[in-house]
């Protein structure tokens, strides 16, 4: 994009570009000092949780979900316990998107459990309604949270 645009390119990237492993952080983590007590919605893409947020509504109250979201899911070695941790103490529920033979579901679950474990005083649960709800054209359309919200309505 930089070179397209004959720009230079920000030292940050060129650093960045320089470590050997790249970190990431859960999209919306910068919220979670400014709201410490509410609980977290996680879910696969940043598009799912800021819907998510309008949807549900802004944590203005600690009974208000915290929506966070991973953008690739699929792949489990992205939501790992480096990435969670700073999730520690909270309740924390995920919201897999729909899959062919609940594949997703399973991975997440089995994830989940780990994180479980592993991270003090939290609660890791996977939400199985999306899952108990889905269609045959759900799972081979892949639908998230908020599709489904969208299909209801």
């Amino acid at each position: 994009h930089y070179k397209k645009s004959k720009l230079d390119v920000p030292q940050w990237i060129i650093d960045y570009k320089k470590n050997e492993i790249k970190e990431s952080c859960l999209f919306g983590e910068h919220l979670l000092a400014k709201y410490p007590n509410n609980p977290i919605a996680l879910v696969k893409n940043p598009q799912t949780a800021i819907y998510g947020t309008f949807y549900f509504g802004f944590p203005e109250s600690d009974k208000h979900m915290l929506f966070l979201a991973e953008e690739n899911l699929n792949n489990l070695n992205n939501l790992n316990y480096k990435k969670c941790s700073v999730l520690a103490g909270r309740t924390v529920v995920l919201y897999p998107d729909i899959s062919i033979d609940s594949k997703s579901f399973e991975l997440w679950k089995k994830r989940a459990l780990e994180f479980q474990k592993n991270i003090p005083n939290s609660s890791f649960v996977v939400s199985e309604c999306l899952e108990e709800k889905a269609t045959e054209e759900d799972r081979v359309n892949k639908l998230s949270l908020i599709d489904h919200i969208i299909k209801e309505k």
